[in-house]
């Protein structure tokens, strides 16, 4: 059975290496990059089965990478989670409406993160 992969997108090495231990631990492969653009260029090599974004980053920011991904044929259809620590519903349902799978707001905990990649992959 093949082992999903799941791709992190945020700025903060720190975060990045904290979600990759939650998935890693949970049996999720990952991958990541350090920004929207770097991110963009990553998954249209190699498209993961969800992508965790964070919101806020240099560059391209979380709905301007979610924007490029969706306008590529290969990355049209892979699941985003998004990661922010803006608990804002105007944010919540700009990035449902362009086609998000979830928005959780940080701090979260690892087993609700893991459900949630979970319940996004199980819709797939």
């Amino acid at each position: 059975m093949t082992r999903l992969l799941v791709h992190v997108v945020d700025d903060d090495p720190d975060a990045v290496d904290l979600l990759r231990s939650y998935l890693e631990h949970a049996g999720v492969d990952t991958a990541h990059s350090l920004s929207g653009r770097e991110a963009v260029d990553s998954l249209s090599e190699h498209p993961p089965d969800l992508v965790l974004l964070d919101v806020q980053m240099p560059g391209l920011d979380g709905f301007e990478t979610l924007a490029e991904m969706r306008a590529i044929a290969q990355l049209r259809d892979v699941p985003v989670i998004f990661l922010s620590s803006l608990d804002r519903p105007n944010l919540k349902v700009r990035a449902l409406d362009m086609g998000a799978d979830d928005y959780v707001v940080k701090p979260f905990s690892s087993a609700e993160l893991v459900a949630r990649v979970r319940a996004v992959l199980r819709r797939g």
